[in-house]
């Protein structure tokens, strides 16, 4: 895989990771309460956590976007769609994703098939991906 493939590859990779934190994140704000009891601190921002929760969706979004926009190009892409999808967004193994295509699309597919077809799947994903994603895209930390 050339770098900008194994770029694609980690900001697909990342949508459990951002999954996990719109699920941490409570998007409710709290409003300040004027009866003159004392409350508990009020966060410098009162809209942080609405916007970290919505960055958080708006990057899964992202990750299935680019799929979904491959997808919808046209029947030959739907495979390199789903090898995409269920190595990346799922997480499966190469045996998983072999068994897969071979019942959704009757092809009993040898690994340098699937890894072949996977580097296809990332070079039609960086054509289909908006170019402002991956350049302002910075991985994320552990």
């Amino acid at each position: 895989m050339n770098a900008r493939q194994k770029d694609l590859a980690t900001f697909l990779r990342e949508y459990h990771q951002w999954k996990k934190r719109a699920k941490q994140i409570n998007p409710s704000s709290t409003g300040i309460s004027y009866d003159g009891m004392p409350k508990a601190p009020v966060p410098k921002e009162p809209n942080g956590q609405l916007d970290a929760h919505a960055r958080a969706v708006n990057e899964c979004w992202k990750r299935k976007k680019v799929i979904n926009n491959l997808r919808d190009v046209g029947d030959q892409y739907a495979m390199l769609a789903d090898i995409l999808d269920w190595r990346y967004l799922h997480e499966y193994s190469t045996r998983k994703t072999q068994r897969l295509i071979l019942e959704k699309y009757y092809w009993d597919m040898s690994d340098k098939t699937l890894r072949n077809k996977q580097k296809e799947a990332l070079d039609e994903g960086l054509e289909i991906i908006p170019l402002l994603w991956l350049e302002e895209w910075q991985p994320l930390e552990k």
